[in-house]
């Protein structure tokens, strides 16, 4: 018998999806599907979280069709999940250790993306308390929650547990982090694969192969169900495919309202790049700072992703000038869309130095992983 339904992704392979399905009995049950070519045609993609209609349905064998994607709420691109509700940072304060670059480079890319950020610092169990104490302190004051957790304190994970009831949430962080470990502490019925961290290289090594959801026996206090996008571990993030104005947006602490309980004067200049404009508020603000403290070390971060984002642009610039043909920008729903100021460019194969895909793959690499660790 074959027919139509209602579903959520919860499972992205290569070319097939995991679709959940809510059966009017209360049962789910999951779907193998691909997708329609008709969707392939108009530029659509499925992502780990859509909610979508299937076609052609199967009860027996348990397959169909996707046929339609419903509008999403909320998307990330690098991992590919919709409909997200917030996204959790995962940065261990040791094992390996405690890398503040590492952490605002994904704090960032969160905020760039407008997307609600939580920081989760593991192994707290194992780091130095004045590791600890240094990063809950700074990076509370930029008005983010933030939690130290480690997998033998059930008093941490409680906190964990509340910040995450009722939602749908990405895990990011480096391979180490110790995503999956986690979650194994939260609900020990999950069993994810985990590996030790490296000794020699001080990363973990990969065990996460594919964005999928989980589902967490917990709901908030409106009964909404948990779901958790358990992700591979991400090994390298840069900004080369980011505007250098916008970099500055990912710093909350210039921004009203965090800049003013932190006492930074305003910059009065919207195209200011803080760092030798004269009357930039935010570099009168730096300049009393303690040499290595965590605001100077936040700004110093904030430069390096700023020149990779100018190195970005003037590759771009390169291109550009070259006269070569551009291409319509396809957006995440798919269809010609409207052109924008920073269009995809094609190169003829005797001048290519780099394509902007192979650019956009450097922006969120995704390697194949996560580890252990609390």
């Amino acid at each position: 018998m074959s027919g139509s339904l209602q579903g959520r992704v919860i499972a992205a392979f290569s070319d097939r999806y995991q679709v959940d399905v809510l059966l009017a009995s209360g049962e789910t049950v999951a779907y193998q599907c691909p997708m329609k070519g008709t969707l392939k045609k108009a530029g659509l993609q499925v992502f780990a979280g859509d909610w979508v209609g299937l076609e052609a349905c199967d009860a027996a064998s348990r397959t169909g069709w996707i046929a339609e994607i419903t509008p999403r709420r909320s998307q990330l691109l690098r991992p590919k999940v919709a409909n997200v509700d917030q996204v959790v940072v995962i940065q261990p304060l040791a094992q390996p250790a405690f890398d503040p670059l590492a952490l605002d480079r994904f704090l960032t890319h969160v905020t760039l993306a407008q997307m609600p950020v939580v920081i989760c610092l593991s192994k707290s169990d194992v780091a130095a308390l004045s590791v600890t104490e240094i990063a809950l302190a700074g990076y509370q004051q930029l008005g983010w929650p933030v939690v130290a957790t480690s997998i033998v304190d059930e008093q941490t994970l409680a906190q964990l547990r509340n910040l995450l009831a009722g939602k749908t949430t990405v895990l990011a962080g480096i391979s180490g982090a110790g995503k999956s470990s986690l979650l194994n502490a939260l609900h020990p019925g999950l069993r994810l694969k985990t590996q030790v961290v490296s000794e020699r290289i001080e990363r973990g090594q990969h065990t996460t192969r594919h964005v999928s959801l989980l589902s967490l026996p917990m709901v908030d206090e409106h009964g909404s169900p948990t779901w958790v996008a358990d992700t591979p571990g991400f090994s390298l993030l840069n900004f080369e495919t980011h505007e250098p104005q916008t970099i500055a947006q990912g710093f909350p602490e210039w921004q009203s309202p965090v800049a003013i309980p932190l006492g930074i004067v305003p910059c009065h200049f919207a195209d200011c790049f803080h760092q030798h404009e004269d009357g930039c508020g935010v570099k009168a603000w730096l300049a009393d700072k303690e040499e290595g403290g965590f605001w100077a070390q936040r700004y110093a971060h904030y430069q390096q992703f700023l020149q990779e984002a100018q190195a970005g642009e003037a590759q771009y610039q390169k291109h550009e000038q070259g006269g070569y043909k551009a291409l319509a920008h396809r957006g995440a729903q798919g269809g010609a869309q409207q052109r924008s100021s920073r269009q995809v460019v094609k190169l003829s194969v005797g001048t290519r130095e780099l394509s902007r895909r192979k650019a956009r793959q450097v922006d969120w690499q995704v390697a194949d992983g996560d580890e252990e660790g609390g």
